[in-house]
C-alpha cells in the first residue's frame, strides 16, 4: 500500500515540538516581567531616598550644649567708700612741708625783696599775713610787725627797715594763718587789741605757722 508523501510530510509539521512552545508561551510575556522588575527597582530606590533623608540631618545635627546649674547668686560685697579730701587745715604735701613757701634776696640799701609762694589757699576764715619779728629788743623781748597780707598764688613784696634802725639786731619773718578778725587789726596798722597806739605785738598773734621762719639779712 503506497503512502502518500505529501500527507506524511504534514503530519510531521503539525507535530513538531518547536511549534508547540511557541504557542504555549504568549509574546506579551517578556515585556510585562520587565515592568514589573523596573517598578520594583523603583520603588525601592524611592525608599533609599526617604531613609537617606530622614537619617542624614539626624547624623549631622549638633549635639545639644550642656546643661549647666546656675550657682548660688551671691550678695554684692560692699563697695569701700570714696577717698575723702584732706581738711583744710592740713598743710599740703610739698617739698617743704609747708602751705606757703618763702624766699627772699637782697633788694638795696636797708631792703630785702621776700617772695611767698602758696601752696594752698587760706583756711575759710581765715588769712596769711607775713610778720617781721624783730629779736632781743633792748635785749629782753621781741616785736611783730604784720607787713604784708597774702592772697595772690605768688606775691613779691619789699621789706625795708628805718635809717636808725640797728642793723646788727637779728631779724626773720614768717607767714602766719591768722582769724578774719586778726586780720582786720592787721589791716588797721594797730595789731594789738589792748595797745590800739602800737603798732606792733608784744607776742606772735598764734602758733599758726604756716610757712618756715627765713633770716632777713638788710644790707647796710
Amino acid at each position: 500500500m503506497e503512502v502518500d508523501v505529501g500527507d506524511q510530510n504534514n503530519a510531521e509539521k503539525k507535530s513538531t515540538p518547536a511549534d508547540s512552545d511557541t504557542k504555549s508561551s504568549p509574546a506579551g510575556s517578556d515585556k510585562q516581567s520587565s515592568a514589573i522588575i523596573v517598578a520594583i527597582i523603583g520603588a525601592v530606590a524611592t525608599i533609599a531616598v526617604a531613609v537617606i533623608t530622614v537619617v542624614v540631618p539626624i547624623l549631622t545635627e549638633d549635639p545639644a550644649p550642656p546643661t549647666t546649674t546656675p550657682s548660688p547668686s551671691r550678695s554684692p560685697s560692699a563697695t569701700p567708700p570714696p577717698p575723702t579730701a584732706p581738711s583744710p587745715s592740713s598743710p599740703p604735701l610739698t617739698k617743704s612741708g609747708q602751705p606757703v613757701g618763702l624766699s627772699v634776696e637782697p633788694a638795696g640799701r636797708r631792703a630785702v625783696a621776700v617772695t611767698a609762694t602758696l601752696n594752698r589757699p587760706a583756711r575759710s576764715g581765715y588769712a596769711y599775713w607775713f610778720v617781721l619779728e624783730v629779736h632781743q629788743v633792748s635785749d629782753t623781748h621781741s616785736e611783730f610787725y604784720p607787713r604784708q597780707s597774702l592772697t595772690q598764688k605768688e606775691t613779691t613784696f619789699e621789706i625795708s627797715i628805718p635809717g636808725d634802725a640797728d642793723i646788727s639786731r637779728p631779724r626773720t619773718g614768717r607767714v602766719f594763718e591768722v582769724t578774719e578778725d586778726m586780720s582786720k587789726l592787721m589791716e588797721s596798722g594797730r595789731p594789738d587789741a589792748g595797745d590800739p597806739n602800737a603798732d606792733f605785738l608784744l607776742r606772735q598773734p598764734c602758733t599758726c605757722h604756716a610757712s618756715k621762719e627765713i633770716a632777713l639779712d638788710f644790707p647796710s
